[in-house]
């Protein structure tokens, strides 16, 4: 089995990014088969938080990344953090999660919320 790109299934919430005051840029999905373990599937969502405004956030956030089954639920969600302290104009972030029963999801959104 080989790696499928999902990208084409992505969906962002501008709302959410404009609260935030950042856009998510460079946005992609890839599933792989997991072969140490014959254990499924693992999903790596992939992208760059940019700054709205201005070089630096005001607060931490939180990158979430949720799959969805072809019934429109939730079958996963993923999330990063990304610290106001340390930022400078970009940052790279990366999701992933393991040892999921199928390949088969309909929608990928990502999207930024306040960090606790």
């Amino acid at each position: 089995m080989t790696a499928i790109d999902l990208s084409d299934r992505l969906d962002q919430l501008e709302v959410f990014e404009e609260r935030q005051g950042v856009t998510l840029q460079g946005l992609s999905v890839h599933l792989e088969p997991d072969m140490t373990a014959s254990r499924g599937w693992h999903v790596t969502v992939r992208g760059e938080v940019h700054a709205r405004d201005g070089d630096t956030i005001a607060n931490p956030i939180r990158i979430i990344g949720a799959l969805y089954d072809s019934d429109g639920r939730v079958v996963t969600s993923i999330d990063a953090r990304i610290e106001a302290a340390t930022f400078f104009l970009l940052e790279p972030f990366e999701l992933k999660d393991w040892y999921l029963p199928t390949a088969d999801y309909s929608r990928v959104l990502v999207f930024p919320v306040a960090a606790s």
